[in-house]
């Protein structure tokens, strides 16, 4: 198979992947969570072409975020826990903000999804990680200012995407940092070491904005 009937093949591959992740989402989310969904992967989407990431893995993430976040605590928990890693103290605390752990194994599990990059995206877009692939940057961006935020405008997006990538990532990280700090909830030390990890030009001003809560 040469390499452009090999990329055709590919491409129909995922997106047939991205229907039926669609189709359970219909299925299992509220319209309401659907809908943000939906724009988050659209976002990645296009945030992917901007800054050389795949856009279908990149829309894939997007719609896969939120699957489990509706789901009860224990069940969010009994999923999550799989995965082997540590809990942080934060997410003990609040067993929700293991949502996206929970859907990262959702997605391998019931979706048979083996892509490293769309994992890791999956599993971190609350908190961050430190050297996150620009994959994950992208859905951990695009959940935080998809269309329905607050803070979003025309002039609000047209300031970040003039923006390299860890500048952007950079500037979306502090918004949420400083929204969380000022309704005096917890900072996890996953997304501080995040924020340590950029890359990012320090003369590069980013524009204060409110920013709605992890999710």
């Amino acid at each position: 198979m040469n390499t452009l009937r090999l990329k055709n093949y590919m491409s129909k591959k995922m997106k047939q992947k991205i229907e039926k992740l669609r189709q359970y989402a219909i299925e299992y989310q509220s319209s309401k969570m659907y809908k943000h969904s939906i724009r988050v992967a659209k976002l990645s989407k296009k945030l992917a072409k901007m800054y050389g990431a795949d856009p279908q893995k990149a829309y894939y993430a997007g719609l896969a975020h939120d699957l489990c976040k509706e789901m009860d605590a224990d069940t969010i928990y009994k999923f999550a826990q799989t995965d082997g890693l540590p809990m942080e103290e934060i997410e003990k605390k609040k067993l929700k903000l293991l949502h996206g752990r929970a859907a990262a194994v959702l997605v391998q599990s019931f979706f048979h999804v083996d892509d490293a990059e769309i994992i890791e995206a999956i599993r971190y877009h609350t908190f961050g990680k430190a050297h996150m692939s620009t994959l994950a940057k992208i859905v951990y961006v695009a959940d935080k200012i998809e269309p329905k935020r607050k803070q979003v405008n025309k002039a609000y997006y047209r300031n970040l995407f003039e923006l390299k990538l860890d500048d952007m990532v950079r500037c979306v990280v502090q918004e949420n940092m400083e929204y969380l700090k000022n309704k005096k909830k917890e900072v996890s030390f996953l997304t501080e070491n995040f924020l340590s990890s950029l890359n990012v030009d320090k003369k590069t001003a980013c524009k204060k904005v409110n920013t709605d809560e992890q999710s």
